[in-house]
């Protein structure tokens, strides 16, 4: 038998004033249970679309933590901040039911993005394609902020990867030539690795450059 379920309902909206143009994309909200398998057909239930600015609804969850993940956030925006009933959830677990009465998802939209122009080449100075780019936030003050806030891509057949509207603030750079995921081992070495990286802060709108040389996280 399925346990008792909660609705949750939500709102997409702008951290300041909208774009000229509307925003005619929908950005989609998906929940994953972080310590279970799917029951039967609840993953059908655990995503859904909203419009920019938009409401939406989850109409039954079960009360437990969820990872949030977002797509279909448009060009040039970032996600300044996702909250459950008043309280930050950025980069934390969503614990359905820990708060009382109708408590619902607010997720803000920002549109004073920054980017980082990685240039990775080795030591004399050959691109290196495929290379993969990590972009640590320093406000990610722990291992499971860091777990949940970084963000990596793959360098072009030139050595060069442009990143997704970040936030402003400042950020560790790092390259390796090999993928890093999200396990608690993966973690852990790239959280010692931020003293070798490079720092680069970001200010409101710009756009920065940053050459990085791919090594080893050991």
């Amino acid at each position: 038998s399925v346990p008792p379920q909660l609705p949750v309902s939500g709102e997409v909206f702008w951290d300041s004033t909208p774009p000229d143009k509307p925003i005619e994309s929908k950005l989609s909200i998906r929940l994953t249970p972080m310590s279970r398998a799917f029951y039967m057909g609840e993953s059908e239930g655990l995503e859904v679309t909203s419009s920019i600015p938009g409401e939406f609804s989850f109409p039954g969850l079960l009360i437990d933590e969820y990872a949030i993940n977002l797509s279909g956030t448009p060009s040039g925006l970032y996600v300044k901040d996702i909250t459950y009933a008043g309280a930050s959830v950025l980069r934390e677990p969503l614990r359905v039911g820990s708060a009382i009465g109708n408590a619902g998802l607010r997720i803000v939209l920002a549109r004073d993005g920054c980017t980082l122009k990685a240039t990775v080449a080795d030591k004399d100075g050959h691109p290196v394609p495929d290379s993969h780019v990590l972009i640590l936030p320093a406000s990610a003050t722990t291992e499971a902020s860091l777990a949940a806030a970084f963000l990596s891509g793959r360098t072009d057949q030139n050595g060069a990867y442009t990143s997704a509207a970040l936030a402003p603030g400042k950020y560790y750079g790092l390259a390796t030539t090999a993928p890093v995921d999200r396990s608690p081992e993966s973690i852990d070495k790239l959280w010692q690795a931020r003293l070798k990286a490079k720092e680069v802060d970001l200010a409101p709108g710009t756009s920065l450059p940053l050459t990085l040389v791919p090594g080893s996280l050991e």
